[in-house]
């Protein structure tokens, strides 16, 4: 079940790995398979959904994916409307909210 979950990661989470003559996520698989060994009991594994604990093992997994994604997702709007608002400041008022960003983390300005 762990190497179906790595396995999972890779091609999910890894797609720049892709190349366009073939499959860089496959080859890095094929090398995991070949590197474990093959007739350990640990490393047997029968996936079949219709069983509980697996079917919520995969549902879990596809549900941090998507929650991964959503919170990138709002951070990068969060960090678009940030620019928005610095860009309409005049030069003081962004100084001003630099200052204000100085104080609020306790940093003690170099400059006096």
């Amino acid at each position: 079940m762990l190497r179906l979950l790595v396995c999972l990661i890779l091609v999910c989470a890894f797609p720049a790995l892709a190349e366009p003559g073939g499959s860089r996520a496959a080859e890095i698989m094929q090398q995991m398979h070949r590197q474990q060994p093959q007739n350990h009991p640990g490393w047997q594994l029968e996936w079949n959904n219709q069983a509980p604990q697996q079917r919520q093992a995969l549902d879990n997994f596809y549900r941090s994916l998507q929650n991964l994604q959503m919170q990138q997702s709002m951070e990068r709007l969060q960090r678009e409307q940030n620019i928005e608002q610095l860009r309409d400041m005049s030069p003081q008022q962004r100084l001003q909210r630099f200052q204000d960003f100085v104080q609020h983390r306790g940093i003690e300005p170099s400059y006096r």
